[in-house]
């Protein structure tokens, strides 16, 4: 990482997980798009605002469908593999972690996991 120093301000460049604002809004535009079945999610393409680049009215478990399902779609191409490998991890564990039934040996897996995860 290269510090550029001017007189009065020392800036950084962006970190590598940052999206340039086009690439923000692809992500915002395939987000607007998406439909999904009845009692899957909320329709995800009405909490967007595509000015601002935000996402309104998130609802608990819309968080929970964007971080298992959506995540690893939406930045497959956009984040280097490295970045992209670690949201897959959480992805995953947030799968593991929310299903219907766990075992001990599962939960020390995840346990154990998670850090190298983090």
């Amino acid at each position: 990482m290269e510090l550029v120093c001017d007189k009065s301000r020392v800036t950084k460049p962006r970190a590598s997980f940052v999206l340039e604002k086009n690439t923000q809004l692809l992500v915002y535009k395939w987000l607007k798009s998406l439909r999904f079945s009845d009692g899957h999610a909320s329709n995800i393409s009405r909490l967007v605002n595509m000015e601002e680049c935000r996402l309104y009215g998130v609802k608990s478990h819309d968080c929970h469908v964007f971080m298992q399902t959506l995540i690893p779609l939406a930045f497959c191409d956009l984040l280097s593999n490295g970045i992209w490998d670690a949201l897959m991890e959480i992805s995953h564990f947030f799968i593991d972690l929310c299903s219907s039934k766990l075992n001990v040996d599962h939960i020390e897996r995840l346990k154990t996991n998670i850090i190298e995860t983090l």
